[in-house]
C-alpha cells in the first residue's frame, strides 16, 4: 500500500515537471531587458552631458544676457557708438566740403531722366581728419562708402517720385528731404553733415 502510494507521488511530481513550458532559445528573461534598457539610458544622459558641455554650453555664454536684456556684442557696440559725439567734430578744422558729380536716375514710371549734382557740407572726426583733407576730400578712400551711400538714397528718393511730382515740388523743398536722407548716412560713418545743396536739377 505504502509503495503505491509512493508510486503515486512519483508520477504526480513527474507531471508536475513536465508540465512546465520550456524556454524558448530566443526568449530574454525580465531582469536582462531591465539591464540594457537602463544601460541604453545612462548612455544616453552621457551623450547629452558631453553635447551641452561642447556644443551649447559656449554658445550660451557667448550670447549671455545682461540685466537689461542686451547681449554682450550689442553692449560692446553701444560703448563703441557711446565714444563719437556729434557735436563735439563741429568745429572749423573738421569741415570738409565735396560734390558728388552728376546723379542720375529714372523718376518713377518714367523713362525720363532726372540729374542733380549735390555740394556736401560735412564734419569728419578727429581720426578721419588725417585721411580725409580740405583739398579734394572725395580722393580719400575712406569716402568711398559713405559717397556710395548718399548716392544710393539720392536715387531711391527721386526714383520713388513721378516726373510730375519732382516738376511740381518747390526746389528749397526737395533739397530739405534730400538732407533729411543724408543726415543718418553721415551718422552711420561717424560723421555730421552740415548742408546737402542742390547744385544742378536737371529733368529730360
Amino acid at each position: 500500500m505504502a509503495k503505491e502510494k509512493e508510486a503515486e507521488g512519483a508520477e504526480s511530481q513527474e507531471k508536475k515537471t513536465e508540465e512546465k513550458p520550456p524556454k524558448k532559445p530566443g526568449e530574454m528573461s525580465l531582469m536582462k531587458m531591465l539591464i540594457m534598457v537602463g544601460g541604453t539610458v545612462v548612455v544616453l544622459f552621457i551623450l547629452l552631458i558631453v553635447v551641452y558641455m561642447v556644443v551649447i554650453k559656449p554658445d550660451l555664454q557667448k550670447m549671455s544676457v545682461n540685466g537689461e536684456g542686451k547681449t554682450q556684442t550689442e553692449e560692446m557696440k553701444q560703448e563703441k557708438d557711446e565714444d563719437f559725439n556729434p557735436e563735439e567734430i563741429k568745429k572749423e578744422e573738421n569741415e570738409r566740403f565735396m560734390s558728388t558729380g552728376r546723379i542720375t536716375t529714372n523718376p518713377s514710371m518714367s523713362t525720363q531722366f532726372v540729374v542733380v549734382d549735390l555740394g556736401l557740407d560735412f564734419y569728419v572726426n578727429e581720426e578721419q581728419m588725417k585721411e580725409i583733407k580740405k583739398e579734394k576730400p572725395e580722393e580719400s578712400p575712406l569716402m568711398l562708402r559713405p559717397l556710395s551711400s548718399v548716392k544710393g538714397e539720392v536715387n531711391n528718393l527721386l526714383g520713388s517720385m513721378t516726373v510730375q511730382e519732382l516738376q511740381s515740388i518747390r526746389r528749397d523743398t526737395l533739397q530739405s528731404m534730400i538732407n533729411a536722407k543724408l543726415v543718418k548716412v553721415f551718422l552711420a560713418n561717424k560723421m555730421v553733415l552740415k548742408e546737402a545743396i542742390l547744385q544742378e536739377f536737371i529733368i529730360q
